[in-house]
């Protein structure tokens, strides 16, 4: 995730994570926001401390589930982007196959 952001009296950007596997278990992987970066990337360039790197560590993952809120009541305009990185492991199944 990128550009997980703040601006004091104005917004703070959350972002929030769940993983469903196989069998239809869903599974929380983490939540995020800027204050909690800034401390876990502070050895990272200055450009690169506000992104989270996900990866979920098992190979059963059907779906995912990213929340981006503002955890403050008043309105954001900044932007986040998720982007999907190439899937390394996926399987699946016609609806209905049996298989």
């Amino acid at each position: 995730m990128y550009n997980i952001g703040r601006r004091r009296d104005s917004y703070e950007e959350q972002v929030t994570v769940f993983y469903t596997n196989a069998n239809g278990a869903e599974h929380f992987y983490g939540s995020m926001t800027w204050d909690v970066l800034k401390k876990q990337n502070k050895e990272l360039p200055k450009k690169d401390r506000n992104d989270w790197v996900v990866e979920i560590a098992t190979d059963d993952v059907k779906s995912i589930t990213v929340i981006l809120e503002n955890i403050m009541a008043a309105g954001s305009t900044a932007k986040a982007k998720v982007p999907l990185g190439e899937i390394e492991y996926c399987t699946w199944q016609y609806p209905g196959s049996g298989n």
